[in-house]
């Protein structure tokens, strides 16, 4: 069972859903969007944000409703059962999850190649990758408690 201090509060999980929203559609597809959908960029933008909001809604009813650490996986869960098929969709979740990650470290390492004048080659892009894949995961590891009272 897990202890109250461990839970994810709400401020935690907002935290983690910005996160993401920041990563994937600022740092990540802004200049593809810019580049397909030119002038009328902000009207995919104003629809982007009505989508997640409806997102966002849907899994804050869920929530509520199933409170759980399983979060998405847990929804599965209730609605299909504990099954093979609940269990090859949370497996496909969550390797879309590492896939959405390894995204992000990419366009990270591309934009801090970039940003160092790098930008033609590979290796450097997947180096900085890396390093920004390590460094989260160290912080993961240790706890984000942990890492900002050894920072401060």
């Amino acid at each position: 069972m897990y202890k109250s201090e461990n839970k994810i509060g709400l401020w935690s999980a907002v935290g983690i859903g910005v996160g993401a929203m920041i990563g994937a559609g600022i740092f990540a597809l802004m200049g593809q969007a810019g580049a397909i959908a030119g002038k009328a960029v902000y009207i995919s933008f104003i629809l982007v944000g009505i989508v997640a909001a409806i997102s966002g809604y849907s899994l804050a009813k869920l929530g509520a409703r199933f409170p759980a650490a399983g979060g998405i996986v847990e929804y599965v869960a209730q609605a299909f059962g504990v099954n093979v098929f609940s269990g090859g969709i949370s497996v496909l979740l969550y390797l879309s999850s590492i896939t959405a990650l390894a995204f992000l470290a990419k366009a990270f390492g591309s934009y801090a190649a970039a940003l160092f004048n790098l930008k033609g080659s590979l290796i450097y892009t997947n180096i900085f990758a890396l390093s920004i894949m390590t460094l989260l995961r160290i912080i993961q590891y240790f706890g984000v408690k942990k890492w900002l009272s050894f920072r401060m």
